[in-house]
């Protein structure tokens, strides 16, 4: 199974690519602060609202750490997972989220459509974040990258038929970074 890291980490934190493995930087990464410094928004930054700030709170601007992706493509060659992790800095909280991205073809002899079949948005527990971390720094293990063409694209595409399916289909994309 392909697992083709695309790196685009600060911070000190490279990513170490697989064996044979192209890395590729992924736009839109922002050093983070020194020590002690105010972040700078990351350009485009969308303002969230502080981690427990009620209904008129001010909105703090998320700056991004670390952002990596991985192409991940199933042996038979008709699957492509498009698994990017971002690690941004919201006030003073750290969120890490995954974009899944699902790509089918039936003939192999033909590139992937730009546009992926299935895509998810799942903000990891924050008990997980130091997995992620691990998985954004050192690249998906073998089980992480069979889970994340598995069952994390099984569900997701049943999710997309199937809209009571989303809460399993993100549970499953979350475990990829958990799975041992």
């Amino acid at each position: 199974m392909g697992n083709t890291p695309n790196p685009s980490a600060s911070a000190g934190a490279t990513p170490t690519p697989a064996a044979g493995a192209t890395p590729t930087p992924a736009a839109g990464a922002t050093p983070a602060p020194a020590a002690g410094a105010t972040p700078t928004p990351a350009a485009g930054a969308t303002p969230v609202p502080a981690a427990g700030a009620g209904a008129g709170a001010a909105a703090v601007p998320a700056t991004t750490l670390i952002d990596v992706d991985f192409d991940l493509i199933t042996p038979d060659g008709t699957r492509k997972i498009n698994f990017r992790l971002t690690k941004t800095l919201q006030g003073a909280d750290i969120v890490w989220t995954i974009n899944f991205s699902l790509f089918e073809r039936k003939d192999t002899t033909k590139p992937f459509d730009t546009d992926p079949n299935v895509h998810l948005a799942v903000t990891v527990d924050k008990a997980a974040n130091d997995k992620a971390e691990k998985a954004a720094k050192e690249g998906l293990t073998t089980s992480q990258a069979a889970q994340a063409t598995g069952p994390a694209s099984i569900v997701a595409k049943a999710a997309q038929t199937n809209p009571a399916l989303k809460p399993a289909a993100d549970k499953e994309v979350q475990k990829v970074v958990t799975h041992a």
